[in-house]
């Protein structure tokens, strides 16, 4: 059994076809569950964020296993496969492994170091295991990365400063609005996101004249405020929207949607400028309205334009982030190749004692004339040989576990005296 990866992420694919394939947690099952259905993905996590949609495989025959994942999406999302094949980026064995490593960690998240991917790396897991198609293999696999990205961000400056999409918003609103004294905000969504939005804003910028939180139910912008602040946070229904815009000085999309929820007949009748900050994926405001006089959109696409060119800034913090995963990826290998190395012990003893006692079974009529005690010296000598013999080989193979050439010797072993058992995926 080996990994096998599928990927379409912000780095290689077009946002229109990332809207395509979003995948809300409550849907999953419907891709998961067909997905682990084919013969050859034994088992399968799926993560799809603002920034990619991902497919995380245990597989047995990988040419047959890309077919099956790229022939299941299509159907599942809509997409054709040859659109999927050109967009999407592969990945095998040890590479998954680096990559969910990477992902974990931030670097390959928009804003670097942002720390909700790690809530979305879990929330994939556990609705895998909910359906019960994640394999122990898989599961491990997503414990370790996810403790690897803790420990990037407690011991490098990889999330310094900047740390998550909220706090991306408040620095942008900062910069790009010198006048937001006394203006009113309005934030789309009631979310995780939202709820660290405003509260990020009504602590960081308290010369916000209000906050407006607009969601489909109400209950739940209210339960964002009111905070313990001086700014003014005003729970209002979605359906208000529309008219809030003509006066909104900023409005911030922080909730995942079929459709534009802003609208270039929005933000028509206007007589100030607007800061449009879309966080959503599919687009929630139309993209359009960027043409409009006097509005500024940023989308994911420009928020990563301005993220790469703040990067070079951060070399050595990257480097950091970098050594730290491959030391976290080579004691998940070296574990991985321990067990190995011990299931291949114990069934290259077990193969020999298999073999002495068919050895006995088979000579039973030469030996009834035997007593019981000459019968136990028989059994006692024959399992002294038979330990000899395994003695050495053991050892070696233990003692080169992790090596190239231990990987060498536990082949060998499996391949002279037929065991059966899956190649270590390093």
């Amino acid at each position: 059994m080996a990994f096998l990866l599928v990927t379409f992420n912000d780095e290689h694919a077009p946002i229109e076809l990332l809207e395509k394939m979003t995948i809300a947690r409550s849907d999953l099952s419907r891709v998961l569950l067909p997905l682990t259905a084919n013969a050859n993905v034994d088992g399968a996590v799926v993560v799809s964020t603002c920034q990619r949609t991902e497919v995380y495989a245990s597989i047995g025959r990988f040419h047959e296993a890309l077919e099956e994942i790229y022939h299941t999406l299509s159907r599942e999302l809509g997409v054709e496969e040859e659109v999927l094949r050109q967009h999407g980026r592969v990945e095998y064995d040890r590479n998954v492994v680096q990559h969910l490593f990477e992902v974990a960690a931030g670097l390959h998240s928009v804003v670097p170091g942002e720390f909700e991917v790690l809530g979305q790396l879990r929330d994939a897991a556990e609705q895998a295991a909910t359906d019960d198609v994640i394999d122990p293999m898989l599961r491990e696999v997503f414990q370790r990365a996810l403790s690897a990205g803790r420990l990037v961000r407690e011991q490098t400056g990889i999330a310094r400063g900047t740390m998550s999409f909220s706090q991306v918003g408040v620095d942008l609103i900062g910069e790009l609005v010198p006048d937001i004294a006394g203006a009113t905000i309005a934030v789309v969504g009631a979310g995780e996101l939202a709820k660290n939005l405003v509260t990020a804003l009504a602590t960081q910028l308290p010369a916000v004249g209000e906050i407006q939180v607009f969601n489909r139910t109400l209950t739940r912008a209210e339960a964002i405020g009111p905070l313990n602040t001086d700014v003014a946070v005003t729970p209002r229904p979605l359906s208000a929207l529309a008219s809030a815009l003509s006066t909104a000085r900023v409005v911030v999309s922080a909730v995942s949607a079929g459709e534009p929820i802003v609208s270039v007949d929005n933000v028509a009748d206007r007589d100030t400028n607007l800061l449009a900050i879309d966080f959503g994926m599919p687009r929630t405001i139309d993209p359009r309205v960027a043409g409009r006089a006097g509005v500024t959109l940023v989308d994911m696409t420009s928020l990563r334009e301005r993220v790469d060119a703040t990067i070079a800034q951060r070399h050595s913090a990257f480097r950091e982030a970098r050594s730290l995963i491959t030391q976290s990826m080579e004691l998940y290998f070296s574990h991985r190749r321990s067990r190995s190395v011990a299931a291949v012990v114990s069934d290259f003893r077990r193969s020999l004692e298999s073999q002495r006692e068919l050895e006995l079974a088979r000579r039973a009529n030469a030996l009834a004339t035997f007593s019981a005690e000459q019968l136990a010296l028989v059994d006692e000598l024959t399992r002294a040989i038979v330990a000899k013999i395994a003695h050495q080989p053991s050892l070696v193979i233990k003692d080169t576990a992790g090596t190239e050439r231990g990987d060498r010797l536990v082949e060998a072993v499996r391949l002279l005296f037929n065991l059966e058992g899956e190649t270590d995926l390093a």
